[in-house]
């Protein structure tokens, strides 16, 4: 049975990851001039994989994290709270995903793209995040709001460039970059303010 809080969380969760996934749907559409990609299955399979990833961690791998006793300081237990957020929702995604399409979940090219994106929250959590933080004079809400978008880009970034390692606008990634960050943008600063 799920807690209010629960179920505040997976409502919140899932709006900030249907949101950037429906700006990077758009955004490529537009990029395309072929509108039937928002209105693919494939859409449809990446939010539903994401919704399905957040109720996992929030249900499961939160409850489990917060009830184990880790004699670490705090300032190692919350980052690496973050990274496991992420590591989650990405590997329960990716379950979902592969399975509605009826693909290898965990091929050798997906495993080295998720051991990249978690290296990449791992440096971001734990050596980026302080250093963010320090230089933003901003009101702390407005601060974490970039905090995150800063925490995003880079990765994506990182891990673009490490499995890529080709020409970033000839392969089409700067695509998705600016899809992710209009989802940020659009979340953080307007359709959060109606939901918190």
């Amino acid at each position: 049975m799920l807690t209010a809080n629960q179920a505040n969380e997976i409502s919140t969760w899932s709006i900030y990851s249907t949101t950037i996934i429906t700006s990077i749907f758009l955004v490529l559409s537009l990029f395309n001039m072929d509108f039937k990609i928002i209105a693919s299955k494939k859409y449809l399979v990446y939010v539903l994989g994401a919704i399905i990833g957040w109720i996992f961690y929030l249900v499961v791998t939160k409850r489990i994290f917060h009830n184990l006793f880790l004699p670490v300081p705090e300032s190692i237990n919350v980052p690496l709270a973050e990274v496991l957020k992420f590591g989650t929702v990405f590997i329960i995604s990716r379950v979902v995903i592969g399975g509605l399409n009826n693909e290898n979940v965990f091929d050798l090219q997906w495993i080295k793209y998720f051991t990249l994106t978690m290296i990449g929250y791992f440096i971001f959590e734990f050596m980026l995040q302080k250093s963010t933080g320090k230089l933003s004079v901003l009101e702390p809400k407005t601060n974490i709001k970039i905090i995150d978008i800063i925490r995003h880009v880079f990765v994506f970034m990182l891990v673009e460039l490490a499995m890529k390692q080709t020409n970033f606008i000839k392969d089409g990634s700067h695509k998705y970059l600016v899809g992710l960050l209009v989802g940020l943008i659009i979340y953080h600063f307007q359709i959060s303010k109606m939901i918190i």
